[in-house]
């Protein structure tokens, strides 16, 4: 005899979820059952409809053996209400609702059938005593009438409420419980066991999320350390609530395991057809013509001059001097015999195969054998060639002896050096204690870690754009976490002040994100500029120089100094199309414009020192950055000069 369970799965827990980063997770459902000795047939129902058949698995039978599993997804068009889902509850409670508004009907009625029998009364067929007695039960029966009223509209009430409520999670969950599984268990004892239910569904995923804690001391000053809340936002629409379950996350994909291994192929070295062809036939490709004692210089192309060039733009393949390119290069080929023949440009002008590689560097030749061929008498219609039988005369060699020809090695060209193939990093994050994360699209956060990181705090500004100072936090990784790509809410001294993103930041690697404005920091940007008119003869072109004087002023007025603040800025450089007649010359700060990348020239300026440099990969941009310290209450002047020559009838200003 088979014994049947129907099993409901949202009345099961569920035992852990992992969640991969291909918008797929893991479930591991437990249920608790009681075996019988032979055939034991489970069905559990309201499994997501967005599980992946093929991944369940039933494992934690015991010595109970596994004879069957059947998954299936019930199609949406047959669908009907599961004894649990939301449109079953609601129409529970519905009836439920119509159930004790006909009892209310009851008892209202009851009222009513005592108030009409009391009034049917009259004084000639009561007596007073009964008449008394009547009225004391009366009020008695209306009493508690009116008690059983109350009790149904309070209890019509809280079914409505409950309707409500259940209308509000069918409305916010997402997804669809049309999944089951049909387990067939042989069992050689009675006995319970606890059978574990896996598999795979879409629809969940995860990114990375943070909080970062910065404090400042009594005096305002940066602390040296802050505090990073690693969380995770995870969000799912598989239709299946997780309700207190140990969350993983993961960053390997669930596919992986489904993959077979790649199939290995053989190499082989084939002809390059279509990488190295001899210049002249329809796209500036010659036909190689080999002598072995003497060249015979040969007629032109089909418009019938003698040009080198054939009818696209080929060189003539036998002629004698050296060809030039489209753009003046001289290309040639080496042939044996101490005899060069010549090839000329293609249709692009492109040098034939023993002239240079792409930056000058002539292509490596390799020998082979061939033999003597056909001296070319002309060209055939499209450039190529033409062949004619070859005099008796032609060569003095034996016919059998074959000639050395140098040709260029063109798979050493186009052969990659390095081919580099990385596996994909995994890593896995166990969340501390147990987590609920409803089927309701929305994002749920999650902590994974709360890590205390060392940092340094630097001030920098750009006055141009905007003259206020900015404190930056240079982070350290000191943990044995990867911090994965993700959104940081920054926080400092428990008021958010902004948002910015990370990217992978390994183990004992640096991130950095802004703390907010230093209002502390005061300063001011002034830029002033004069032109003066240049002298110009008859035949000279007449010159303006425009004098551009910048002035960043910046005030420390906090208690304590500011070291190392980086003020950034930049010199105009000639756009590419007037490069050649216009020319910006850096007159200050001194020693700035004869500086190399990464060289720092220390300048007097007003009310102390300060250091100025290029900007990393700035140079050729113009943009610089002035190095600074400020003691407290002190100020300083910094100033950079520039001038600006252009032609006189040029109009142009200056672009941001």
């Amino acid at each position: 005899m088979v014994q049947g369970l129907v099993l409901n799965a949202a009345d099961h827990p569920i035992k852990s979820v992992t969640i991969f980063k291909t918008s797929k997770a893991e479930v591991v459902r437990t249920f608790k059952l009681d075996l019988k000795v032979g055939q034991n047939r489970v069905e559990v129902t309201g499994l997501p409809s967005c599980m992946d058949t093929d991944s369940v698995r039933v494992t934690g039978l015991g010595d109970a053996r596994l004879f069957d599993v059947i998954c299936t997804i019930t199609p949406s068009a047959t669908r009907v209400s599961l004894p649990h889902s939301p449109a079953e509850q609601i129409r529970r409670l519905e009836a439920k609702r119509k159930t004790l508004e006909s009892m209310k009907h009851v008892r209202e009625h009851e009222e009513d059938i005592l108030t009409d029998y009391g009034k049917s009364l009259r004084g000639e067929h009561v007596s007073p005593a009964d008449a008394s007695s009547f009225l004391d039960g009366f009020i008695e029966r209306a009493q508690k009438n009116l008690e059983a009223l109350a009790e149904l509209d309070e209890a019509i009430v809280q079914v409505n409420r409950e309707i409500h409520t259940e209308k509000e999670r069918a409305a916010k969950k997402k997804g669809d419980s049309r999944g089951e599984v049909t387990v067939v268990i042989v069992a050689d004892q009675d006995g319970p066991v606890e059978l574990k239910l896996t598999y795979i569904v879409a629809n969940a995923s995860w990114e990375s999320t943070y909080d970062l804690y910065a404090t400042t001391d009594s005096s305002g000053q940066p602390a040296k350390s802050v505090s990073l809340n690693y969380r995770a936002r995870v969000t799912q629409t598989t239709g299946e609530d997780w309700v207190d379950t140990s969350l993983v996350l993961s960053t390997a994909s669930s596919d992986m395991s489904a993959t077979g291994i790649p199939l290995l192929r053989g190499l082989r070295i084939d002809p390059a057809y279509n990488a190295f062809r001899p210049s002249g036939g329809l796209f500036g490709n010659n036909t190689i013509n080999v002598q072995a004692h003497s060249q015979k210089q040969t007629n032109g192309s089909v418009f019938g001059s003698n040009s080198p060039f054939g009818a696209f733009g080929g060189s003539s393949t036998n002629q004698a001097p050296s060809g030039t390119s489209l753009f003046g290069k001289a290309a040639t080929t080496a042939v044996a015999s101490q005899q060069q023949a010549t090839t000329g440009g293609g249709l692009f002008g492109q040098p034939a195969a023993g002239a240079g590689g792409l930056f000058g560097a002539a292509a490596q030749v390799q020998q082979y054998q061939v033999q003597p061929v056909q001296q070319s008498t002309g060209f055939g219609p499209f450039g190529q060639a033409a062949q004619a039988s070859r005099p008796a005369d032609a060569f003095d060699q034996d016919e059998d002896e074959s000639v050395l020809v140098d040709v260029p090695n063109v798979s050493a060209l186009k052969e990659p050096t390095t081919v580099v193939s990385e596996s994909p990093l995994s890593l896995t994050y166990s969340v501390d204690g147990k987590s609920s994360v409803p089927s309701d699209g929305l994002g749920h956060q999650v902590s994974v870690a709360s890590l205390p990181f060392e940092c340094t705090t630097t001030y920098v500004s750009v006055p141009r754009a905007a003259s206020v100072a900015y404190l930056q936090c240079s982070v350290r990784n000191t943990s044995d976490y990867q911090l994965l790509p993700g959104p940081v809410n920054v926080f400092l001294d428990e008021t958010f002040v902004s948002k910015t993103r990370i990217r992978n930041v390994d183990s004992k690697d640096t991130f950095g994100c802004t703390l907010g404005i230093d209002y502390s920091l005061a300063m001011t940007y002034v830029r002033r500029s004069a032109t003066k008119e240049g002298d110009g003869g008859a035949f000279a072109e007449k010159y303006n120089s425009t004098t551009y004087t910048v002035q960043i002023t910046v005030k420390n007025k906090h208690r304590f100094p500011i070291k190392g603040l980086v003020l950034r800025d930049s010199i105009p450089t000639a756009a590419e199309a007037i490069k050649q007649k216009v020319r910006v010359i850096l007159r200050k700060p001194d020693g700035l414009a004869d500086a190399s990348q990464g060289e720092t020239v220390s300048v007097e300026v007003k009310g102390g020192k300060a250091k100025a440099k290029w900007a990393a990969d700035g140079e050729k941009d113009g943009k610089y950055d002035w190095v600074c310290d400020l003691e407290p209450g002190k100020e300083l002047t910094l100033e950079t000069v520039y001038e600006v020559r252009a032609p006189a009838d040029m109009a142009w200003n200056l672009a941001f």
